[in-house]
């Protein structure tokens, strides 16, 4: 990404239609993820042009850009496919975007809308999907999933790659590479540092995902609206297994959906030569990100994540707003992959552990986790609520977050809707000092990687350290082989030198037994030099 999309005095870009496909267990039918992209596409295109779909053919015609969120598909030019197969650019050239896995969703979104305001294009669309369940249904009969290749040979025509790996070698060797893995670990370093047992910590995750599961049980695209209990969340019964403790499988994401979510961008112009109501145009007023990669072995505290604070404070800044409550959005939605996730932005927001106030889709455990397209959904929830919600004013404001990795890359968007222009006094939003007559600030896609390196504490990590250390974090997993096995970032003491990291494992029942019951954070342990530890007595 560019340093930053510099400001511009034009009106910002705008997202005038947007639609989420999702599928249901047990669909025979069900296409693939291109085919979900397309369902999904026709959706928002249908929605930007309203009822009647009269704009709907000179809208397609318009768009000259599409940008796809890389999944686990395999298609060599899916937005090329997507553009033929809708007639996209009438038929003309369609500059094609694929975002690699490893780059933050809403930098599709941003770039679309740098592009529209470069003035290389009217209309952008920004598309992803997946379709994971409808894959493992076919191979659970037996079958091969077939999936649509795209052109032979063909790429898009930009393709947006990872400048280096989210994960180190030794958090691979040592069992610290599943999601869940690492954010229980996180999760244990949050309760350590709060100071609570493992009691309190089971009921703190089992009524805030009780408010997700609420959230989601009202939104009729989340993939799972069954609305759990508290208790029936944090319980092993009924099939609900530990995955890392204290995460059982209700506390995980779930990327075995069938779901598409789709944008439709287009210029101020545009939207007024096709004569779409101020009411249903959200505008994206600005994007933040932080493309630091520092593994979770090396951060000197877990449970606090200085890069997504330089992030909502660049955001605040360039808005003329309060970090406190959320940027002072009328709606939120954290990017919900697991609940230590959802706590630490929460706390660097300033908002309550109240779904209410963090979500507008139910997260990823409940509305579907489609990987590389999850925050994509979360757009297009907050767009519909946007239009839907009535404030003083006729304007509000929407705040979407995304992540990147283990709590690695975070990224943050603010939408805004209201009847006025930017410029023209009346539109209920604070005075930037950007531009005159207290208008908002001019959209900017801004960049934070610098700030976050400054300001985030990074340890040495040393795969063979040998002696006394302290937990930093621990989980407990289940193994192949039948038994568990506990999984620790651990710190050496800072005795007469400087503090190293490691990561290590303990296979003794005794160990699980200890971090299932007390946690792990704090808990002194002796390495062997070769990966393993013990816990030793309190």
């Amino acid at each position: 990404m560019n340093d930053t999309i510099e400001p511009s005095l034009s009106p910002a870009p705008t997202i005038v239609g947007v639609a989420t496909a999702v599928g249901r267990p047990g669909d025979h039918e069900a296409p693939d993820a291109v085919g979900w992209m397309e369902r999904a596409l026709v959706g928002a295109l249908d929605d930007a042009a309203g009822p009647g779909g009269s704009a709907r053919v000179e809208l397609a015609a318009e768009v000259g850009w599409v940008g796809v969120a890389e999944g686990t598909w395999r298609c060599s030019d899916a937005g090329a496919v997507l553009a033929e197969r809708l007639g996209l650019g009438a038929g003309g050239p369609v500059h094609t975007v694929r975002a690699d896995i490893g780059i933050l969703q809403q930098r599709l979104i941003a770039e679309a809308c740098g592009a529209i305001l470069r003035g290389e294009v009217e209309a952008a669309v920004v598309v992803g999907g997946e379709a994971r369940a409808r894959d493992r249904a076919i191979a659970r009969r037996g079958g091969v999933p077939t999936e649509t290749a795209g052109p032979e040979g063909a790429q898009p025509d930009e393709v947006i790659h990872p400048a280096a790996d989210l994960m180190s070698d030794l958090e691979l060797e040592r069992d610290l590479a599943t999601p869940a893995t690492q954010y229980a670990i996180i999760e244990d370093a949050l309760a350590g540092a709060d100071g609570i047992d493992r009691a309190a910590l089971r009921r703190r995750l089992g009524d805030l995902w009780a408010g997700f599961a609420a959230v989601a049980a009202d939104n009729p695209t989340a993939w799972d609206r069954s609305e759990p209990p508290s208790g029936a969340i944090v319980s092993t019964e009924g099939g609900n297994r530990m995955v890392a403790d204290p995460y059982t499988r209700s506390l995980c994401s779930q990327w075995n959906v069938d779901s598409a979510s789709a944008l439709v961008l287009v210029s101020t112009g545009l939207a007024e030569r096709l004569r779409i109501p101020p009411r249903r145009r959200v505008t994206v007023e600005a994007t933040a990100e932080s493309n630091l990669i520092v593994p979770l072995p090396q951060r000197a505290a877990p449970h606090r994540w200085p890069a997504f604070e330089n992030v909502v404070e660049a955001l605040a800044a360039h808005l003329g707003v309060q970090v406190e409550e959320g940027l002072g959005a009328e709606l939120v939605d954290l990017y919900a992959c697991f609940p230590s996730a959802v706590q630490v932005q929460a706390r660097a927001l300033g908002l309550p552990l109240d779904a209410t106030r963090l979500t507008v889709t139910g997260g990823m455990t409940f509305a579907g986790g489609p990987l590389n397209n999850a925050m994509l959904a979360s757009v297009v929830a907050m767009a519909q609520r946007l239009r839907r919600l009535e404030t003083n004013d006729g304007s509000a404001r929407g705040l979407v977050t995304s992540i990147s990795g283990m709590l690695t890359k975070p990224g943050a968007m603010m939408l805004r809707i209201g009847r006025d222009e930017p410029g023209v006094p009346g539109h209920g939003l604070p005075d930037t000092g950007v531009n005159t007559a207290g208008a908002p600030a001019p959209f900017v896609a801004l960049d934070v990687t610098e700030e976050s390196s400054r300001h985030t504490e990074a340890v040495d990590v040393d795969a063979n350290l040998t002696g006394r250390a302290t937990v930093v974090g621990a989980t407990v997993i289940p193994t192949f082989e039948g038994h568990d096995r506990v999984v620790a970032v651990l710190r050496t003491p800072p005795v007469g030198g400087p503090v190293f990291h490691t990561v290590a494992t303990s296979d003794a029942e005794a160990d699980a037994v200890r971090v299932r019951a007390f946690g792990g954070a704090g808990a002194t342990a002796h390495l062997d030099g070769q990966g393993g530890f013990t816990l030793l007595e309190a």
